[in-house]
């Protein structure tokens, strides 16, 4: 709603006294511009007649205002009184009960003093906040909300509170604001986070890389990632490999072979773990369309080392898949001489079931038909 309108309404003393300061339209004014939000309605409507405006300024103080909260009608009556000593300031008017029962505004008042706060009162607060930042406006959220809760992101106690607010907070904003207000508090912690905050960024890794320009993309984000698949925690294995398909279409063929691809190799050979060797195997997979044939020998090689130790059912079908990239990227005289060697052996294995044997035949017979 605009509030010019409501700037040009003028206190009765106006018109008699040239040494009233602006502060009293301007409570006048604001008292007009509240009615006229909460009750959907004009206050005073006088059609431009100054006879009329000063009627109906007379008998405001009479009004009922019924169609306001409760809490809110002595403040807006003190805020319309004709004595201008009798009008409240700024600051009285934000100390009205109607503001001070409300949960979104406390919780602003809790933002700007949060520094201030002990962890345990951090904490709790921040459970309590919930969702709450989505009822803010773009302007509440960036100048009000943001601020304090980027300065808490050194705080490496509250990071792991803090970061998913922020991070949620940035899916609303436009690529410009977020390169001003968010991603400089963020930067230092692509650089330093571990543990549970690396894996919310890897999981927002979207985010980060649809709102960033190419040089933060690769002076920033990529090396979080990296970090990632060097992290001995398997949830930011499985969840960086997840992700390597969407944010590898940004990057350049030299940072792909040089930063990515021998990280996704090294998961494949080096884990323990079923599911980051599953994932990465399905991830040098996607990204076959992407590489030369030197890459591509690199990725048979790995297929080879890891079908030698691991003929597990997921291994082998990964195996499987990946060839089938390469069957379609290069041709079938490639396929003859690199792929049969390497599935012919795997057609004894005994972890096969029947449907998966089966699949196996059927890539074999393709090439030899």
């Amino acid at each position: 709603m605009p509030l010019q309108p409501y700037l040009n309404y003028t206190a009765p003393e106006l018109t008699r006294s040239q040494g009233t300061t602006r502060t009293t339209s301007d409570m006048f004014s604001l008292a007009c511009l509240s009615y006229h939000l909460l009750a959907r309605k004009p206050l005073i409507q006088c059609k431009n007649n100054l006879r009329t405006y000063a009627s109906t300024v007379t008998y405001l103080m009479n009004e009922n205002f019924s169609a306001l909260p409760s809490e809110l009608v002595p403040d807006l009556r003190r805020m319309l009184n004709v004595d201008v000593l009798s009008r409240p300031s700024a600051i009285d008017f934000t100390g009205s009960p109607f503001f001070r029962d409300d949960v979104r505004l406390r919780a602003l008042r809790f933002l700007d003093h949060m520094l201030e706060r002990d962890n345990m009162q951090k904490a709790e607060f921040l459970k309590a906040l919930g969702n709450m930042w989505t009822d803010f406006d773009s302007r509440i959220l960036r100048y009000k909300v943001l601020p304090p809760l980027c300065a808490e992101l050194r705080n490496l106690v509250m990071q792991p509170m803090v970061l998913p607010m922020v991070l949620t907070i940035a899916e609303a904003q436009e690529k410009k604001e977020f390169e001003l207000s968010t991603f400089p508090a963020l930067l230092p912690v692509l650089t330093t986070a571990s543990g549970d905050s690396l894996l919310l960024l890897v999981k927002h890794a979207a985010l980060l890389i649809k709102q960033v320009n190419p040089d933060q993309l690769v002076g920033s984000v990529v090396p979080m990632l990296v970090r990632a698949y060097d992290d001995p925690d398997a949830r930011i294995q499985e969840e960086v490999l997840r992700r390597t398909l969407s944010f590898s279409k940004q990057l350049d063929y030299p940072v792909l072979t040089q930063s990515v691809l021998p990280r996704v190799h090294s998961l494949s050979l080096k884990t323990t773990v079923a599911a980051v060797r599953v994932n990465a195997l399905l991830c040098l997979g996607k990204l076959v369309h992407r590489m030369d044939k030197p890459a591509i020998l690199d990725v048979l090689q790995t297929l080879q080392r890891c079908t030698a130790v691991d003929h597990s059912a997921p291994t082998l079908m990964c195996t499987l898949e990946v060839a089938t990239s390469i069957y379609k990227q290069f041709g079938i005289e490639f396929s003859a001489e690199q792929l049969l060697p390497l599935l012919t052996p795997l057609l004894i294995a005994q972890q096969l079931n029947p449907e998966q044997f089966g699949k196996y035949m059927l890539f074999i017979k393709e090439i030899l038909r």
